[in-house]
């Protein structure tokens, strides 16, 4: 356990999926630390032991993005009682989409690639804009159903 302090997690009043993709962004843009597609979510101590100080988001949560739309949704006293439980975090995550009759398309995963399929890495400048135009993309090409699909909480 470390004795760091965090700044409170982002949170997300979406009441559907289009609207908590949104926020995904939001969350994603105001903080790029936050994001790191090689993992479903790193809670704040365990954060402190993997990534340097000035690699770490101020909240001290990294996650991916199937790990943003569960904090987002469901809370971060939620994603708390089940940590470290990817497995339950990324079903929750697939789950949502399911909802809304969707697979994840490549939303979740962890490669991001350049024009010329170059692998971009969680430090290339090119990293996030590249995640954040996925999701965006995502969210416009299936707007219809996410806008109709509630989150359950």
């Amino acid at each position: 356990m470390t004795d760091e302090q965090f700044a409170p997690l982002p949170t997300s009043t979406a009441t559907n999926l289009y609207d908590l993709m949104t926020d995904v962004i939001r969350a994603i843009e105001e903080e790029p630390k936050r994001l790191d597609m090689q993992d479903w979510y790193i809670p704040p101590g365990r954060a402190s032991w993997l990534y340097e100080p000035g690699d770490r988001p101020a909240c001290g949560t990294i996650a991916c993005v199937a790990g943003w739309m569960v904090i987002l949704a469901k809370g971060p006293q939620w994603v708390a009682d089940v940590s470290p439980g990817a497995g339950l975090v990324s079903d929750v995550a697939y789950k949502m989409l399911a909802e809304a009759g969707l697979d994840e398309e490549g939303l979740f995963s962890a490669n991001l690639t350049d024009e010329n399929d170059e692998m971009i890495h969680r430090n290339h400048p090119r990293y996030i804009p590249l995640a954040v135009a996925r999701i965006r993309e995502y969210r416009d090409r299936h707007a219809i159903d996410l806008k109709s699909t509630p989150i359950l909480r």
